[in-house]
């Protein structure tokens, strides 16, 4: 159960991290006009969507952790 909640916890924070690298990478290059053509996407969108993954696997962990939790006080 421990395992599942450090999991869980270390899942969180790399995805939260994925998520701000990401928005603030954007950001810097949109204040600083890095692209000079409006509408130049950047590649951010596969580091966006493996952090939105990441943070449906830690919501995932965290459910896992209550429903054990859950079962071994039935159990006791």
């Amino acid at each position: 159960l421990v395992a599942f909640g450090i999991i869980s916890s270390i899942l969180f924070f790399v995805a939260e991290g994925l998520m701000m690298w990401a928005t603030i990478t954007e950001n810097m290059h949109r204040i600083h006009r890095v692209h000079t053509i409006a509408h130049c996407p950047t590649a951010k969108t596969g580091l966006m969507g493996g952090a939105a993954f990441l943070a449906l696997d830690t919501t995932l962990f965290w459910l896992v952790c209550q429903m054990l939790t859950m079962n071994a006080r039935e159990d006791h």
